[in-house]
């Protein structure tokens, strides 16, 4: 029979306490930290046949409402699409994503996630924030969301973080002066005129990738100068600004050093996989164009019916 000493007791108790802990501490991060629940809404609203974008605010979605694509207009994009690997033809979304901006001038980040990628078999996503993109592409090993808060330069050491604006080329930024109506209306996502990556959008391209040591270096000498330079022609370029009220302004840019690459993610096709698009507009403006009677979220519903007259006007003049 073996017999404790009071001080062997106490180290099992302390042990077993630190045991507890651990084990406490294991469960909180695997299950309701703040990444991991963020990696479960992501999950539970992907987007496009295992393909996901959202904008985040706070670290919170924004309130998204879809709108279906033949009742939809004055886009400056083509519709979200994949691409079917049978038929080798891409298959376009029959709808239209809204996301609801209710505060300017607040940086917000993109989410980009898929469940396609595995670390042998990668996936590489390029980021377009009103057409514009600096460059810098993501790898995809697994379902966990990468989260972009702007656009790096071309040395990569500072970050110009993304935040709302008014859309300055826009001829009047009052929802209802608006010369044509994004409902009853008809898109034509065959036309050339529409390209994937516009004003007010935010769009992502998936593609297979691989990974190549060897010539890395290229993805230096590749990288513009300056993205910044783009943003006034890709305005001016578009026809219809008045449904577009809103664009993204990329803030002066912080300090901040990342980890060089070791390679470069080469596409193994020249085709994307898939194509996203998430079309930022603010609240008042997707309430004034009804657009927001398509989301059967109790949040839209709340909002719309327990605004009088009166309120609703004064958002929609305020903005």
């Amino acid at each position: 029979m073996i017999r404790m000493t009071s001080s062997c007791r106490i180290y099992i108790y302390i042990m077993s306490a630190h045991n507890y802990a651990f084990l406490l501490k294991f469960i909180y991060f695997t299950v309701f930290s703040p990444k991991q629940q963020l990696v479960k809404k992501i999950k539970e609203r992907m987007r496009l046949n295992g393909f996901s974008v959202e904008i985040l605010m706070d670290g919170m979605p924004l309130q998204e409402c879809e709108v279906p694509l033949d009742e939809c207009r004055s886009l400056a994009t083509q519709p979200s699409c994949i691409f079917d690997e049978l038929t080798g033809e891409y298959k376009y979304c029959e709808s239209v994503t809204f996301a609801s901006v209710l505060e300017l001038e607040k940086n917000y980040s993109v989410a980009i996630s898929t469940n396609h990628a595995t670390f042998r078999s990668p996936i590489r996503a390029d980021l377009y924030v009103d057409g514009i993109t600096d460059f810098t592409c993501h790898e995809l090993i697994d379902s966990s969301p990468t989260v972009n808060d702007g656009f790096w330069n071309y040395q990569w050491n500072k970050i110009h973080n993304f935040s709302f604006d008014f859309n300055s080329l826009s001829n009047d930024n009052h929802p209802q002066s608006s010369t044509s109506n994004v409902l009853n209306g008809h898109l034509d996502h065959t036309s050339s005129n529409l390209k994937s990556g516009g004003v007010g959008t935010i769009t992502v391209y998936f593609y297979k990738a691989k990974r190549n040591f060897i010539n890395f270096q290229s993805i230096f000498e590749d990288r513009p100068k300056s993205f910044l330079g783009n943003q006034e022609n890709l305005l001016k370029s578009i026809d219809q600004l008045d449904d577009i009220q809103y664009q993204t302004k990329f803030n002066e840019g912080l300090d901040c050093e990342i980890t060089k690459p070791s390679y470069s993610l080469q596409i193994v096709d020249e085709f994307p996989i898939a194509i996203l698009n998430i079309h930022y507009r603010s609240y008042s403006w997707l309430l004034y164009q009804g657009i927001l009677k398509y989301q059967h979220n109790d949040y839209f519903y709340d909002f719309y019916e327990v605004r009088s007259d009166e309120e609703e006007q004064f958002m929609i003049e305020d903005i």
